[in-house]
This record gives C-alpha cells, structure tokens and sequence, in this order.
C-alpha cells in the first residue's frame, strides 16, 4: 500500500538492480575481462574499468563489455563503476573491484646504441606524430563484431620476445614493457589476418613501426603489426581470417626481422596468447 501511494502521488518506481557478473573474477596484469551485466529496461548501459572506458553490446536481453587490465597495473584490485539508463532518464549504478594478479612477467635492460638515440633525437617530432596518428585509432569503436572464435598466430616462426616483459633502457627505471608478441623469421615471410577484420591503416614506412597495419575486428578490439617488409592491404578493405596482409622485415625501428603482433582492447593492450588460447563472448 504506501509503494502504491507512492505511485499515486507521481513518485517514480525504484530503480531495478544492476546484475553484473565479471569472469574471471581475478585477472592477471595485461590480461582480458568479460563483464556481463543485466538490468530490466537498461537503454544504454556504459562503465569504466580503472581508468579505461568500456563499450558495452546488448543481445537483446543482457549487456556485454570486453575490458582489459594494464600491464603495469599493480597487484591487488582494481575499481569497476557501470551506470544504466532507464527510458525515463534516470540512472542506475553499480560500483566494486576486479582482483589484478601479479603475471610475473621478468625484466630485461636494454642498451640503446647511440646511433639508435641519434635517430630518436632527431626524429622526435615525427614520432610523436606517428604516436599521434595510431593512438586516435585505438579509442575507435566499431558496434559490428567482425571476429569469431580463436584468434589464429600472425606468422610462424620463433617468439623472440614476450608480451609484457618489463623494460629498463640503459639502466633507467622500469617503466615500460613490451606491448605485443614478437615473431622472429625472415625477411618475407607471409604475415596473415588473425581474425576476420577491416584495415584502419597501412603505412609502408613509419619512422617506429616501420611497414605497419592495424585491423578493426569490431567492438574496441584492434590488432597491430609492424616493421613488416611489405604492405599488402589498404584502408577500408575487409580482410578473412588467415588472408595475407604483409611479409615479416626488419622496417622502422628494429634490430632484426621480426614480426611486432599488437591486441587491444581499447587502448589498452592485452596478451596476444590469450586471444589464441580462447574464444571471447
């Protein structure tokens, strides 16, 4: 009786709950997050892990996002707030914390030649440039999903480097780390799609990445490939899973051929391995 004197006096009804279900719960740094969430007449639904935002997808009945855990993150946990919106305006929110596991990932220092400092010095403004030009990408969020399933490796050949490595150059702080997966072969071997997508840029010569391309695969999540010999797509094409795209080589910045294999979500990158391990909802 006093909810239906409520009613009566134009009170608004209370908010439905937010369900959110996160898997896994507990998540190593640099890895990936599936957050689930349902609510009874959510319009929209939109949120933010940490510091990144989410893109969240309806299938009809419950809201999806894809998220991802910084590399750098520290262990321990990290803030998740998502926000619905009802038809009527008003907003709902749920706010806790997703568990971040130490991935133990090891350090390496590396000594920069000064031949390789020379050409940073020189180049700084068309780094920052070619920074510039791939970083507006990486926010871009394309509604159509364009994946499915598994993730497939890039090219064949030796895994040179590690995702997530910690970096230290010429004995300065750890700071950084390695941000892809890097696959070691020669000079013209194939490098294919990973999944299906639409190239979003192909350069043939960037001053850092040298032959480089990145792919939409739909929903935030992009992939990246650089120092590649050759270029072999162009921007707008749709390109299959397993579709040649550029052949490894050793272009911008690089000490040797290899293949430099990005995935991100959002701006955030995320191990590669995963993505062959698993398929994603």
């Amino acid at each position: 009786l006093g909810r239906l004197g409520a009613e009566l006096a134009g009170e608004p009804a209370p908010l439905p709950p937010i369900t959110a279900r996160v898997e896994p719960t507990a998540v190593l740094q640099g890895h990936t997050v599936v957050i689930q969430v349902a609510m009874d007449g959510a319009q929209t639904v939109r949120g933010i892990l940490g510091d990144a935002p989410l893109a969240f997808f309806t299938n009809g009945q419950s809201w999806r996002a894809l998220g991802g855990v910084p590399a750098l993150t520290p262990p321990g946990s990290l803030p998740l707030r998502i926000e619905a919106t009802l038809p009527d305006g008003r907003v709902a929110v749920h706010e806790s914390h997703i568990g971040v596991l130490d991935a133990r990932y090891r350090t390496e220092n590396i000594n920069l030649p000064q031949d390789v400092q020379d050409r940073l010095n020189r180049n700084r403004e068309a780094i920052a440039r070619e920074r510039e030009l791939v970083n507006a990408i990486w926010p871009q969020v394309t509604p159509e999903r364009l994946w499915s399933g598994r993730f497939i490796l890039p090219a064949q050949g030796r895994i040179s480097s590690e995702f997530g490595t910690r970096r230290s150059y010429n004995g300065g702080p750890v700071n950084s780390f390695h941000e892809g997966l890097d696959i070691a072969n020669a000079t013209g071997t194939p490098v294919v799609a990973p999944a299906r997508g639409r190239v979003v840029l192909a350069e043939p010569d960037l001053i850092v990445r040298g032959g480089a391309v990145i792919l939409d695969h739909g929903q935030g999540v992009h992939t990246g490939f650089w120092h590649m010999s050759a270029v072999l797509v162009e921007p707008g094409q749709i390109v299959e899973q397993g579709q040649l795209i550029g052949r490894i080589g050793s272009t911008g910045m690089s000490t040797g051929p290899h293949l430099h294999w990005d995935v991100r979500i959002g701006m955030i990158n995320v191990n590669p391995r995963e993505w062959l391990d698993r398929e994603w909802p």
